[in-house]
């Protein structure tokens, strides 16, 4: 049998099984028990009426142009991706970053096809370059996430001692929010001046726990709703919520040092082969550069970046542990 039929038939399976791996990884966080019961509490409690007539995003944000603005309003996509420059505070617009990507695609490709790559390299590269500012943007909402997380145990015990001090939880809210930093201290601020307002404490929270989102402040949010419910002392489930907090984020810490030897041996794998390539082609590009002449040596190439590609997912899922 033909060696090269072999190769394709298991690089092809590989990647089917690959990406079955990852929709089912996704689904099950996604669509997963604890998530579907939170949720389905959350729905229960707060107010479905003022959620559904909430809008998430302004579409005037979306662009200065009228038509394209309407058209951008429609699709999903692009009320993400300006909700996410929104929560870093950048001074753009959605039809702006939009701009930037082309502008990168279309300089990249220019350039490289007048200094004489091809046309399939020009627009490999074109597509990586057009891929940094999104990658940027996920890179810098990851961080804010992290530090959202890490300062909300603090924040949740400055409340609970204000509320026993005898404040009420809006105004515990507000000195909470003064007293911290950013970027945690605006999205109470927030919540604070929406209750003030005359919205309600649940169509508050739900909002807050959307905007941070993370298992940990919709505990929070969920304590506030059942206390809200029930009544109770609300200071002591507060304090029980922020400790619980601690010790999951002290949980992933300690697992984050635990799996440092597997993502460092993973990242060294993945990026080892691309080092030695790029070390051949400066050494020894005769050798190498049949790789890139040959049919077979170009066929080569392109499984076994696909075959490299499914690796790094594999042994980056190994080594990520959730807590």
């Amino acid at each position: 049998m033909n060696l090269q039929f072999i190769f394709v038939v298991f690089a092809l399976s590989s990647f089917v099984l690959g990406f079955l791996f990852a929709l089912f990884s996704y689904l099950s966080k996604r669509f997963g028990h604890k998530q579907l019961k939170i949720e389905r509490r959350l729905l229960a409690i707060s107010s479905e009426e003022l959620r559904m007539n909430s809008k998430p995003l302004a579409p005037s944000l979306l662009s200065s142009n009228v038509h394209l603005n309407a058209w951008l309003g429609k699709h999903a996509f692009a009320l993400k991706i300006q909700e996410a420059i929104n929560k870093l505070k950048w001074e753009i617009r959605l039809d702006q970053f939009m701009l930037i990507v082309a502008i990168l695609f279309i300089a990249t490709d220019l350039i490289l096809l007048k200094s004489g790559a091809s046309f399939l390299l020009a627009l490999l590269c074109g597509f990586i370059s057009a891929a940094l500012p999104p990658i940027y943007l996920t890179y810098e909402l990851t961080k804010r996430q992290e530090k959202l997380e890490t300062q909300l145990p603090e924040i949740l015990d400055f409340i609970a001692r204000a509320m026993q001090a005898g404040h009420t939880f809006a105004g515990s809210l507000q000195m909470a929010a003064n007293e911290s930093r950013e970027p945690i201290a605006s999205e109470f601020q927030k919540t604070f001046q929406e209750i003030s307002f005359g919205r309600s404490i649940q169509d508050s929270m739900s909002d807050l726990s959307a905007r941070i989102n993370c298992a940990e402040m919709r505990y929070f949010a969920v304590a506030v709703f059942v206390n809200q419910e029930i009544g109770g002392n609300l200071s002591s489930l507060i304090n029980g919520v922020a400790k619980l907090v601690r010790e999951r984020l002290q949980a992933k810490r300690t697992l984050h040092a635990m799996t440092s030897e597997a993502r460092s041996s993973a990242w060294i794998l993945s990026v080892l082969p691309f080092a030695v390539a790029l070390l051949m082609t400066i050494v020894r590009p005769d050798f190498i550069g049949v790789l890139w002449r040959e049919p077979t040596g170009r066929a080569m190439v392109g499984y076994t970046l696909v075959l490299m590609f499914l690796g790094i997912i594999w042994m980056q899922r190994m080594a990520k542990i959730r807590v």
